[in-house]
């Protein structure tokens, strides 16, 4: 008993030092927590705020139900398949080769297609969970049973056992410690097959942990996202602890490597000098935190520019025009103005030298601008409050969409009256885990009766099933949709009075500061190229199309055609924002807990007073 104490006690007392150098490092480089949040941050959310802590629990409840799930079924499988190859030669040189393609193909692609065949739900998590654990279980029973030793071989033939009782009663107790050993390795795999189905196949009602941490993302909640993060690897600890009891239970009566070991045989004793070097060590580490938390936290101003977006008239120090703008997605009609700009000489016009970085899925460009990785990025107006409400130094300068490019997307035969006759009627509705405008409708029109679903943009499941709902894009998969020809009907979520500025060009503060006069060409050429594409989109899509193969010239030309309204809104220049309605927003998103402090609205955003 003291011998396990004393073995889990190193890794524990290991866990503590790790977290108390984490937290001492971020205080004393004052990292900010839209960055790295500390222990200390992510702690508060497990076990001081009752709402999010209770919500992760149960998360972690779910994960892992799907993770055990997963597990069992790919023991079950593995050691079945993996006992019929290695007793089928033929089988074992065809098809065993193949099995390593379990491990090769990423789940994350081969999750949408789980949908399909399992359903939402814990179906399909387990089912990620199994494919991803199966395979070390596999090529373990497979390795096991291939080494018994032939001397126990021809003694069962001599007695004329049946291939039954040669694998029960030698086979597959020879194989056991390695069996045991694919088992502790599947154990952790299972978690995080389950983790990754989560984020395409988690349900939101209840979100699991996977669904947490993409929800999270979104809102750019990184102490959350760790929290949800440390309990999956909690989950995963107590599935290989669970697992490595029960492999010593089994072999502990027979096994050598599960007897003790003698004091005199210990490889490893502690020295004089070891005990030396970790009480050194930890005498360091004490005085490290002493001094870290001898001062104020600064963490909330750290990498701010105090001087804020209320500085823009200061002299421009660098002469230097090369710009990096970081888009969120790939080339698509909803950049069409920022492509327009740099295709036809705009930005050039006003000596510039743009660069355009395509985005993609899970981007972090609210993180990448603020911290002044990029010079611009794309980044909606929700994230750009959130991200304040953090202290991070967004200044949002252009809003490429006055209205909210969101919507819900049904089927015309049967489609509701209103947006809110759809959302308080049943049925499953896709959508990306996170979404403030999701917890907007339930505030303005009453919990959905609706069966939330993760969405991953695909359009399989609405195809397949009539009385799915998806939020999509206004101008995007509805287009789609009609190409394939299957008549929608569209509810845009501003109907709702949700409705902040979208694809928004966001700057920090510092280089607000130290370039205004940057700033303001690059406003002044986005708002020619956005008035020259909605004039005649045609040049720039069939260049988009080059960059972008999986959207085809026609959707882009149909897009094109819907966006004018969602652009220009009711703005009387392109790309001009309005202080109320960026006090609406902040409002909205304090009412709907995405926000609990209220940033300046007057310091979210720019004019186009710059000249």
């Amino acid at each position: 008993m003291k011998d396990s104490l004393k073995r889990a006690s190193s890794p524990i007392l290991a866990a503590m030092m790790c977290a108390i150098l984490w937290e001492d490092c971020v205080r004393l480089f004052q990292i900010p927590r839209y960055v790295l949040p500390a222990p200390s941050d992510i702690a508060l959310i497990l076990f001081a705020d009752p709402s999010e802590s209770a919500a992760l629990f149960l998360g972690a409840q779910q994960t892992a139900y799907a993770a055990i799930l997963g597990f069992l079924i790919a023991t079950i499988l593995g050691v079945a398949s993996g006992t019929v190859l290695a007793s089928v030669g033929v089988l074992k040189r065809g098809l065993y080769p193949l099995a390593n393609l379990l491990q090769m193909v990423p789940i994350i692609a081969l999750a949408p297609l789980l949908n399909i065949w399992f359903g939402y739900g814990i179906s399909g998590v387990a089912a990620s969970a199994c494919i991803v654990a199966i395979f070390p279980i596999i090529a373990c029973t497979v390795d096991g049973l291939g080494g018994v030793n032939p001397h126990h071989r021809d003694v069962f033939d001599l007695y004329g056992a049946t291939p039954l009782q040669r694998w029960r009663l030698l086979g597959i107790q020879s194989a056991l410690p390695q069996i045991c050993t694919g088992l502790r390795v599947a154990a952790g795999l299972a978690v995080i097959g389950a983790v990754v189905g989560e984020l395409v196949s988690g349900v939101l009602d209840s979100p699991p942990l996977g669904a947490i941490i993409a929800a999270a993302l979104r809102n750019s909640a990184l102490d959350l996202v760790f929290a949800a993060v440390f309990l999956s690897a909690a989950v995963g600890f107590s599935l290989f602890a669970l697992v490595s009891l029960f492999a010593h239970m089994l072999l502990s009566p027979w096994h050598p490597s599960t007897r003790p070991v003698t004091n005199q045989h210990r490889t490893h004793q502690k020295t004089a000098v070891e005990q030396r070097a970790v009480l050194v060590f930890c005498v360091v580490v004490l005085g490290l935190t002493l001094y870290a938390f001898s001062g104020p936290d600064l963490r909330s101003n750290a990498i701010v520019n105090t001087s804020g977006s209320k500085g823009v008239k200061a002299i421009e120090v660098s002469q230097q025009r090369q710009v990096k703008i970081q888009l969120n997605w790939v080339p698509e009609p909803e950049f069409g103005g920022l492509y327009e700009a740099h295709l036809k000489g705009y930005f050039k016009d006003e000596n510039l030298d743009v660069t355009l970085i395509k985005g993609g899925p899970g981007i972090a460009t609210p993180q990448l601008v603020a911290t002044g990785q990029v010079d611009f990025a794309i980044v909606s107006g929700s994230q750009v409050v959130t991200m304040r409400a953090q202290g991070a130094p967004l200044v949002a300068v252009y809003a490429n969409f006055d209205r909210f490019v969101r919507g819900i997307v049904t089927r015309t035969q049967n489609a509701p009256d209103s947006l809110e006759s759809l959302w308080t009627t049943s049925g499953p509705l896709a959508v990306e885990a996170g979404l403030p405008f999701v917890r907007w409708l339930n505030h303005r029109f009453g919990q959905t009766q609706r069966s939330l679903v993760q969405s991953g943009g695909s359009l399989t499941e609405f195809k397949r099933r009539p009385e799915m709902a998806q939020a999509v894009f206004v101008f995007a998969e509805p287009i789609t949709l009609e190409l394939d020809g299957i008549p929608t009907r569209v509810f845009p979520v501003s109907d709702s009075g949700f409705n902040p500025y979208s694809v928004v060009l966001a700057t920090n503060e510092r280089f607000l500061k130290e370039n205004p006069q940057t700033v303001a060409a690059v406003q002044r050429a986005l708002a020619r190229g956005w008035d020259s594409y909605l004039a005649d989109p045609k040049a720039t899509n069939a260049e988009l199309t080059k960059m972008n193969p999986a959207m085809s010239l026609r959707a882009m030309n149909l897009a094109a055609e819907k966006i004018t309204p969602y652009v220009r809104g009711d703005s009387k220049r392109l790309g001009e924002m309005k202080l109320e309605r960026w006090m609406q927003l902040i409002e909205q998103l304090k009412t709907i807990g995405v926000v609990e402090n209220s940033p300046d609205p007057s310091r979210c955003f720019i004019g186009f007073e710059l000249k």
